[in-house]
């Protein structure tokens, strides 16, 4: 797997880990932190791998086991704007607990 990150991403400004057996989106007080170097401000954009097991994510609805784009272990998504990153949300399939870790990047800082 190759993984290329750009500098017009922005700054790496937060991390977290999803654990998502619902319907997960990306916390939004990562997306618009309220405290701290880039408080107030809006994510650019967000790095997301999946780690263990499949996931099904969505952008414009609830995801499910069976419906949503499928990503295997080792797959990244690169999420870029404020309203895919608020929209984005992710779930487990059939096989497992999946696992995804998420990077998110602001501008300045």
């Amino acid at each position: 797997m190759k993984m290329v990150i750009r500098e017009e991403l922005g700054k790496a400004s937060g991390y977290e880990a999803l654990a998502p057996t619902v319907s997960t989106g990306i916390t939004a007080a990562l997306l618009t932190p309220t405290s701290g170097l880039f408080k107030g401000k809006m994510a650019k954009a967000a790095l997301l791998t999946v780690e263990t097991y499949p996931i099904r994510f969505r952008q414009e609805g609830t995801p499910t086991a069976d419906v949503g784009h499928y990503v295997t272990p080792g797959q990244t998504i690169t999420i870029t704007g404020m309203t895919n990153l608020e929209s984005f949300r992710c779930i487990d399939t059939a096989a497992g607990a999946s696992s995804v870790r998420v990077t998110v990047f602001h501008e300045g800082g």
